[in-house]
């Protein structure tokens, strides 16, 4: 079975790239784009105000990390300051000790006495050629120490500077997060009033029953009109005009005597 699928994921995969060639990619990647934003659509917009809180609420961890990155920056700026410090400490002190012994041999003197030692010139040159290169060695030293305080004071600033905004931009999220959730609950309300409706299903049938009786009895009625003739009866003799004279019908009733029940219908 599922050899068979892939058989046909593979002809189908074929069929396209014959039909669309190299554009394949780009129309894979458009409908997976619109699917992706067709569910995001349908996603609740409640359950999404949940998981942004909770997003921000993790945003604390992320945070609390940075803090300790930040720390030990500021942990190792210091002590490097505290280098430099007294590397510049020792060099004056060198510096003051070299320009000393340069003093003591241009004085022309064969013989010097340190700490109630005795040194020759010879020894006193040669210790200051080594104390000079070492003096040069620091001061270089020194100087890529200072850079490299200038390079971490800039990343450390930095580094705080985005922290600073990280809480910034957390507090303000929150805050429409917060203010999202109120927009929320205010449309709610006006959907629930907006919402109400009135149960007119009894109405309507009871209408529809109303409307059905007076039909039969419609029907009914012209039944009971046309019992006493058949259609296409042919009519024998003249029916009685509603219309004819009261006395011509009385007249014709009782025959005899038409004058004086004439006078008497005329009274």
């Amino acid at each position: 079975m599922v050899k068979k699928v892939l058989v046909v994921a593979g002809g189908v995969a074929l069929l396209l790239g014959l039909l669309f060639g190299r554009n394949v990619c780009s129309y894979v990647s458009t409908a997976a784009d619109r699917m992706h934003q067709t569910v995001r659509d349908n996603v609740p917009i409640d359950f999404e105000i949940d998981r942004a809180k909770k997003m921000i609420q993790s945003l604390d961890k992320d945070i609390m990390q940075n803090r300790i990155v930040i720390a030990r920056e500021e942990v190792k700026v210091a002590k490097l300051e505290k280098q430099i410090t007294g590397a510049k400490d020792q060099l004056a002190k060198r510096r003051t000790d070299i320009l000393r012994l340069t003093d003591d041999l241009e004085s022309g003197t064969e013989s010097f006495v340190y700490s109630g030692e005795v040194f020759t010139a010879k020894q006193v040159k040669s210790d200051l050629a080594n104390r000079f290169e070492q003096f040069q060695v620091q001061e270089k030293t020194l100087t890529d120490l200072n850079r490299i305080l200038s390079a971490r004071k800039s990343g450390l600033q930095a580094a705080q500077d985005k922290f600073a905004k990280m809480k910034a931009t957390k507090a303000q999220l929150k805050v429409e997060v917060e203010h999202l959730e109120a927009r929320l609950k205010i449309l709610a309300l006006t959907q629930a009033e907006s919402d109400v409706s009135l149960d007119d299903g009894r109405l309507s049938q009871t209408k529809e029953l109303v409307s059905d009786i007076k039909t039969r009895l419609e029907v009914a009625e012209s039944l009971v009109g046309t019992e006493g003739s058949y259609v296409g009866e042919i009519k024998l003799d003249d029916q009685t005009d509603e219309n004819q004279d009261i006395v011509e019908q009385v007249t014709d009733y009782f025959g005899e005597g038409r004058a004086k029940v004439q006078a008497l219908v005329t009274e």
